[in-house]
């Protein structure tokens, strides 16, 4: 399961998704979004990594 679907799924299952949480789900879904976000930072660099060493060819 990839962290999207994860998260869809969650989301899907529980209506108090994700600020309603108790605080053992909480605390988790940080970790999960702190995940979400550190992916897509990544990709957005190896983009823009991609396209630098393409313009340099």
């Amino acid at each position: 399961k990839s962290l999207r679907d994860i998260e869809k799924n969650w989301k899907k299952d529980d209506p108090r998704y994700p600020d309603e949480l108790p605080d053992d789900d909480f605390y988790p879904q940080l970790t999960l979004q702190l995940g979400l976000e550190r992916l897509a930072a990544t990709l957005a660099w190896c983009d823009k990594s991609i396209a630098r060493i393409d313009r340099r060819s």
